[in-house]
């Protein structure tokens, strides 16, 4: 049965679930990898893994022009461990006429609760599309190449 900790706890997630998306929208890596535990990790679906916060930051931080929506979540809590997984619509945001429709997939998130606050410890985005076609609408495709060149340590 559900409890009053299981209800804040799923508030909890979600709120970080859309800050996640806030910063990312704004190019903002350095917030976006606050909210990932220091060895978390960030996987593409065609399994480019970006790994401990230093590559996360530089992963979310790619471009400003992202708007990030996700809907439908289903949570498993456990303690201080944490299954989401939620439909995702990507964005973008600055075209002529207006926003456009980039991608839509799921995420699928395992957090962990740190000193009290829940953060990302793996997130997995699958998309719908070929995710090299989503890459280059948005822009960041050879951003991406160049950081996997540049950052092989970090598990890039």
């Amino acid at each position: 049965m559900r409890d009053l900790r299981w209800l804040l706890d799923y508030i909890d997630i979600r709120t970080v679930s859309a800050r996640l998306n806030r910063f990312a929208d704004a190019g903002d890596g350095e917030g976006s990898a606050s909210l990932f535990t220091e060895d978390g990790t960030f996987e593409l679906s065609d399994h480019r893994a970006y790994r401990g916060r230093r590559a996360v930051e530089a992963v979310t931080g790619a471009t400003d022009e992202v708007i990030h929506l996700t809907t439908d979540p289903i949570l498993e809590i456990t303690g201080d461990s944490a299954r989401q997984i939620s439909r995702m619509v990507t964005l973008r945001g600055s075209t002529p006429s207006g926003a456009e429709l980039v991608a839509t997939g799921t995420y699928t998130d395992d957090l962990r609760r740190v000193e009290g606050e829940w953060k990302f410890h793996y997130r997995r985005v699958d998309v719908d599309q070929d995710v090299d076609e989503v890459l280059s609408r948005l822009g960041i495709d050879n951003y991406l190449t160049g950081l996997r060149e540049t950052h092989p340590v970090e598990g890039l």
